[in-house]
């Protein structure tokens, strides 16, 4: 077992032997001196001048004339001994803290040892420094330098208990520095695996501590927090890895682990319901329902109910009267095990015609859910109810406005019925408030009500009289009335029927936004340079449009509409629609050229937004490459042979093949199906030929290129005073490169021209120019 010494600890040993052993070998040499009476060596074996004066497996260690077990490690050393760092057998014990010694005991730093081991306190005081304690040790006092500090991280199993899904709680753990001296404890990092564990445990979730190293001083701690938010049933378990310069290693795990959760299945009582026979007119017959989570009791997880409606989506003949009958339920039923958590809703049976004989009024009222049983998910209720008869009935029951704008008006024509067997005169139609709350002053009857006054209304419902109702709201609230009828029918001689109409601010158009990923921040409305491929699509999500007017963040669109407004006319893509009610769109884009679509979105009221978000998207192709050199030649004066001659090349930056005027085969080709093919399409062995060279590409693959110029013939070179002569006429050429699409016939340039001077022959210039996802990015950058 190695005790902390290092490799270097380890080599200094080995030279401390070979010294030692060396003075041994000398020591023997010069005779013998371990007798005390003449005798021979190894008549006391406490006391040596060679190993012979020493019994097997020890050598004398000639520092101090002593007979010690040489060791490199403790396994050379016999039982409860320790190898110290001087290569010699101790008997201290090592020890990580003061728990691990006897009572009088210390666990301290010995150099020696390269290693904490247990020291007993001279004076019995307990600062640990064995100096004399009759004087009270002071903060001011020189505390002994040790190696490395010691880490203490409690607890080592964090537990968080039972957790409700989709809750979330926070538990911490502590990490201190318990060394007794002033080392630092440097941690280097806290890690947690959310791949590998769960990303149900979020390390540090105020990045307090985590991300970076820092150090704590010695008896200080750190608090780390741990935030569990369960997503599902069963136990979840993971670790949190410390690294530090502690001793030991410095490695240290903390356990995370949650307890039983439990399932969720959905209870609903009474399983359907019979309203039996209610006149049209008479008071509403109400049922409440129960709703329960009959998962184990013992278990923590909850059902959510996330909407309960009719399989129509409209409540008529039965209405729920509960505030938790929406769609979507905002905020969701969350009911957890057991009968104190049941919920309830109510509904009532207020039909609004008769029915026939025989037959009844039918509906089913839907619950969804998220039950651990699948087929639960869409709990059903079926509820049935007759009217055989009535007497005076106003349609609809009751009149709901809906909701309606401050300070505009809407209208609703109602409809009196006389079900009863025998004409009935109708004396008034009024308005008043029945019940605390109501606000019948939001509320008018039309003109066209006093026809009705003081008519005949003939039985059997033969000829109904028609009449309107005007909702004006002032302020934003929920107003409620009653429509009063005074008539001659025997027992009813006044039916009142009930308004409803919910007032708020002026209607605000909706926002259209468009993001590329759920739920994130808008997109640039405009894209450029996005590669052609046909085979993978985009996503655009429209889930970020929002109706300014919703309340509880929610985003209460009615309507996506994609649309497109131009694509390439070559273009087969289509817009695809996926999510709720298509709320987001996927688009391939198979050829070049610029597409235009936009989002438009309406309301719950039918109000669309003001300005569609309109997105364009630049696609363009797998570019190719048309380089065109042109350079200056020589003075053709009296020696046209001395003009001057430059080369263009086109380098691959991983592979080093270059295509130049020297490289290309007989049909002018070059890096043929490696990373591209090339051909010289010009070339310029002398300014007499050209004085322009050009390389067009195709299929070239991403990555770094190099284009590169260089002067390649200054002048004709057969003797120094030919030379001379012959560069007379010679001038230093400039070179210009032009860089084209060469999958585009147009005479634009992908960037301005790339230009240089050379001087000698041999002279260069390189630019990197660099192709990532199929498009060249401009301009290159020359690297010498």
């Amino acid at each position: 077992m190695e005790t902390g010494v290092s490799r270097k600890g380890k080599a200094m040993k080995l030279a401390k032997f070979i010294i030692v052993l060396a003075i041994a070998l000398f020591a023997v040499a010069c005779g013998d001196s371990g007798a005390d009476d003449g005798g021979p060596d190894g008549d006391n074996i406490d006391a040596c001048s060679s190993d012979s004066d020493c019994t097997d497996g020890e050598q004398c260690y000639l520092l101090t004339h002593t007979c010690e077990v040489f060791c490199f490690d403790n396994t050379d050393c016999p039982d409860e001994r320790v190898c110290t760092s001087e290569g010699i057998c101790g008997d201290a014990a090592l020890c990580s803290t003061d728990d691990d010694c006897q009572a009088g005991e210390s666990c301290l730093w010995d150099d020696a040892y390269n290693a904490k081991v247990c020291r007993s306190l001279i004076d019995g005081d307990s600062d640990g420094d064995l100096t004399d304690g009759d004087v009270e040790d002071t903060e001011d006092e020189e505390i002994i330098e040790e190696k490395c500090p010691t880490i203490n991280v409690k607890p080592g199993l964090v537990n968080f208990g039972s957790v409700f899904i989709n809750e979330s709680t926070v538990r911490t753990f502590t990490i201190t520095n318990d060394s007794n001296n002033n080392v630092p404890l440097i941690i280097y990092g806290i890690y947690y695996d959310p791949i590998e564990y769960t990303s149900e445990y979020v390390l540090d979730p105020e990045n307090l501590v985590s991300d970076d190293s820092f150090s704590i001083s010695r008896g200080e701690s750190v608090q780390v927090d741990v935030l569990y938010q369960p997503i599902d049933g069963g136990i979840d378990t993971g670790k949190v890895e410390i690294t530090s310069n502690a001793c030991g290693g410095g490695y240290v795990e903390v356990m995370l682990q949650s307890e039983y959760k439990g399932d969720a299945f959905i209870g609903v009582s009474p399983a359907s319901k019979d309203f039996g026979n209610v006149n049209l007119g008479e008071s509403a017959v109400e049922q409440e329902f129960t709703i329960c989570n009959t998962g184990k009791e013992d278990g923590n997880r909850i059902l959510t109910i996330s909407e309960i409606s009719t399989t129509s989506g409209v409540w008529d003949n039965f209405k729920c009267i509960s505030p938790n009958c929406v769609t979507p339920q905002v905020p969701p039923l969350r009911i957890l095990p057991g009968e104190q958590n049941c919920e309830t809703f109510v509904v009532k049976y207020q039909p609004q015609s008769l029915t026939e004989a025989g037959y009844y009024h039918r509906d089913t009222i839907q619950i969804f859910n998220d039950s651990d049983l699948m087929s639960e998910r869409r709990y059903t209720i079926d509820v049935i109810g007759k009217a055989e008869s009535s007497t005076l009935f106003l349609h609809p029951y009751p009149v709901d406005f809906g909701t309606v704008s401050i300070n505009t008006s809407r209208e609703r024509l109602v409809t009196l019925h006389n079900s009863s067997g025998t004409d009935i005169t109708i004396n008034l139609i009024s308005l008043t408030e029945k019940e605390e709350g109501d606000n019948c002053d939001m509320f008018a009857l039309g003109e066209d009500v006093d026809p009705v006054q003081g008519s005949i209304l003939p039985g059997n419902n033969a000829q109904p009289a028609e009449f309107t109702i005007i909702y004006t709201p002032t302020e934003k609230a929920t107003h409620t009335c009653w429509v009063d009828v005074a008539s001659t029918l025997p027992g009813a001689e006044h039916m009142q029927f009930p308004i409803i109409g919910v007032g708020k601010p002026a209607n605000k158009p909706p926002v259209a936004l468009v993001a590329l990923k759920s739920h994130q921040q808008p997109m640039d409305p405009i894209m450029y340079d996005v590669p052609v491929d046909d085979d993978s699509y985009w996503n655009f999500y429209g889930d970020i449009s929002y109706d300014p007017d919703a309340e509880d963040l929610t985003h209460p669109i009615s309507e996506y509409i994609w649309s497109v407004v131009s694509f390439p006319p070559e273009s087969q893509s289509t817009i695809k629609l996926f999510g709720t009610d298509g709320m987001n769109a996927r688009i391939a884009f198979d050829v070049p050229g610029i597409y235009k679509f936009q989002l438009t979105v309406k309301d719950m009221e039918g109000l669309e937004c003001e300005d569609p978000f309109l997105i364009e998207v630049n696609v363009v192709g797998d570019q190719g490459l048309w380089l065109i050199m042109d350079f200056t030649p020589g003075d053709p004066g009296i020696l046209a042979e001395t003009a001057v001659d430059c080369d263009l090349g086109l380098r691959h930056m991983v592979s080093g093949e270059l295509c130049n005027d020297d490289s290309i085969n007989n049909a002018g080709t070059c890096m043929r199906f490696t990373h591209a093919i090339c051909r010289m399409s010009k070339t310029s062995p002398g300014a007499q030929v050209s004085t322009q060279e050009q390389i067009t590409c195709e299929y070239i693959e991403d990555g770094n290129w190099n284009i590169e110029v260089a002067l390649d013939e200054d002048c004709d070179n057969v003797a120094d005073w030919q030379t001379i002569v012959k560069c007379w006429g010679t001038h230093d050429p400039t070179v210009t490169v032009k860089i084209y699409d060469s999958n585009v016939y147009e005479v634009e340039p992908l960037c301005p021209p790339l230009s240089t001077q050379l001087t000698y022959k041999g002279d260069s210039q390189q630019w990197l120019f660099q192709k990532k996802n199929g498009v060249w990015q401009v301009p290159p950058v020359p690297i010498n």
